[in-house]
């Protein structure tokens, strides 16, 4: 049996690189494999949930992994209990056994939240993404909140300028839409990646 895990963020990256005139090939085998160097715009990403993993009282200026966060918009942050769960999900695509893991950033009853700190708004982006369908399908939930802090980029200084939540919902054919998906990832990964494949 062919074996091959992914993170639901690859499929992510795979929407990515769909839509991204700039984004090579080579890029996309290197965020696959885990050697492609994050972008300083995914490092303040990962630097703002982790102020948001265990945030002060008041978030209005925050240092974190080399990076100040300057909180100018309004709006009060509410984190549910459960927090950074990860579960996994095995699926058949096309000969080969995925399995298909994802960590999300909380859970309130049957909804899913997830941060994303962005420099280029455009709610479409999110709406079009893998990475929602798979979260609701591996965690066998209905909603997905996107918790949204669009942000501007001065060197290390990231102000976060508006909170935006936008919310998702499971659909009939969304598990067909996340195998479409799925497939064409592990297409792309037979032809440029196939040493990810383990028998």
């Amino acid at each position: 049996m062919k074996r091959l895990t992914l993170h639901c963020t690859d499929l992510d990256g795979w929407s990515w690189f769909n839509k991204l005139d700039s984004m090579t090939t080579e890029e996309m085998v290197g965020r696959l494999l885990r050697t492609e160097p994050p972008r300083p715009e995914m490092e303040a990403g990962t630097a703002w949930h982790s102020v948001l993993e265990d945030p002060p009282d008041e978030i209005s200026t925050v240092e974190r992994n080399g990076f100040t966060f300057d909180v100018t918009c309004g709006g009060i942050i509410v984190l549910p209990q459960v927090r950074e769960v990860r579960a996994k999900k095995v699926y058949m695509v096309d000969g080969v056994e995925v399995t298909l893991t994802g960590k999300v950033d909380g859970i309130d009853g049957n909804k899913i939240e997830d941060h994303k700190l962005t420099f280029r708004p455009n709610p479409e982006t999110y709406m079009d993404a893998y990475q929602w369908r798979a979260y609701l399908d591996i965690f066998n939930a209905d909603v997905f909140e996107y918790l949204i802090y669009s942000a501007k980029m001065d060197g290390n200084t990231i102000t976060v300028y508006d909170f935006s939540p936008m919310k998702v919902y499971r659909y009939p054919e969304m598990v067909d839409d996340l195998m479409t998906g799925m497939r064409e990832l592990v297409g792309f990964v037979k032809q440029c990646v196939p040493q990810m494949i383990t028998a």
